[in-house]
């Protein structure tokens, strides 16, 4: 390997562009839940059952924002979107994340 195709190797996994398809789709696609984790909806995650997830779903997708801060009430399945937008995040890009939740607010 020379320099020059080092090179484009890492400025194109910097570069490249966003996936198509969107985070819904592919969490649909690619995780299922079993009984234990949610018994009222077991199987392929839907996003039609958290409604709201499909927004940020939009937002993480959108290329012009890389920073998120979310203030929400409990028991909204908010944990189990970010898992997907986690688990979508690091099946396309070769990065660090951080998820951090405040437990005593």
């Amino acid at each position: 390997m020379n320099l020059q195709h080092w090179a484009i190797g890492l400025f194109s996994q910097v570069f490249r562009p966003r996936p198509r398809g969107g985070i819904a789709k592919w969490g649909h696609e690619n995780v299922a839940l079993s009984s234990e984790e949610s018994s009222g909806a077991s199987g392929p995650y839907r996003v039609e059952l958290e409604p709201w997830s499909s927004i940020i779903f939009r937002f993480i997708e959108d290329p012009r924002y890389d920073l998120l801060y979310v203030s929400k009430a409990s028991r909204m399945g908010f944990t189990l979107a970010f898992f997907v937008v986690m688990l979508w995040w690091l099946a396309h890009f070769s990065t660090n994340i951080i998820f951090a939740i405040d437990t005593n607010k």
